[in-house]
């Protein structure tokens, strides 16, 4: 890992707290620096990884992806246990294999270099998208059947990500739009839920993303 992506990584840790861990105290009408039980500081740690994680993956640095898996760890441990969020908590337990899947991946680039970023072609797009539609589809009577919330949003969300995380691996460009679409809808699902916390990394993400799609655009696609 670079310097620079080493000072920001750290520097993150503390921005992120005081936002997740403020926003937290707003949320029960007070202000307040730490978070006042075992299920919020999860959050708070989940809120701290995550933006890690998207920051290193921009930075196209392999170090995203132990970080994205401790990621992945926490929020599979919060949607299953704290949210009851089902879909998403299923989500994590694939982003966890897909975490040690992406540290390979990003090394199999021609003569032992790193992956380059590329573009999908319109046919590649075309599959996705109707991959994305199926798999809505199918998962919305699995998440009605076990009493998921939202299931509509929950489904398509869920398709979505695994689209925008299989291209993240392979280093496919239209990641990120994906990825933008995903955290469009997360943000006010969250704040519905009244989680504030969660409902501001996503927003923090969907920024992010945007960012990651200029730098990657830059940076070779």
């Amino acid at each position: 890992m670079s310097r620079r992506d080493l000072l920001v990584v750290l520097g993150l840790a503390p921005a992120g707290f005081f936002v997740a861990t403020g926003l937290q105290g707003l949320a029960v009408g007070k202000l307040f620096l730490t978070p006042q039980d075992a299920g919020s500081w999860i959050e708070v740690l989940g809120f701290l990884t995550g933006l890690q994680y998207v920051y290193l993956v921009i930075r196209q640095n392999r170090w995203a992806w132990p970080i994205g898996f401790l990621n992945a760890g926490i929020y599979a441990y919060l949607y299953f246990k704290v949210f009851v969020h089902l879909a998403n908590g299923g989500l994590q337990l694939f982003y966890m294999a897909a975490m040690i899947h992406g540290w390979w991946s990003w090394k199999q680039g021609a003569d032992g270099q790193d992956r380059p970023i590329r573009w999908a072609g319109s046919k590649e797009m075309g599959i996705g998208s109707l991959l994305v539609l199926l798999f809505s589809a199918g998962w919305y009577p699995v998440l009605v059947f076990f009493g998921g919330q939202v299931p509509v949003w929950d489904a398509l969300t869920t398709g979505l990500c695994l689209l925008a995380q299989f291209w993240t691996n392979q280093k496919v460009f239209q990641n990120w739009p994906v990825w933008i679409l995903a955290n469009a809808i997360y943000v006010p699902l969250y704040i519905y839920r009244g989680f504030y916390p969660t409902a501001a990394l996503y927003a923090i993400l969907l920024g992010m993303a945007i960012w990651g799609m200029s730098q990657w655009r830059r940076d070779g696609a």
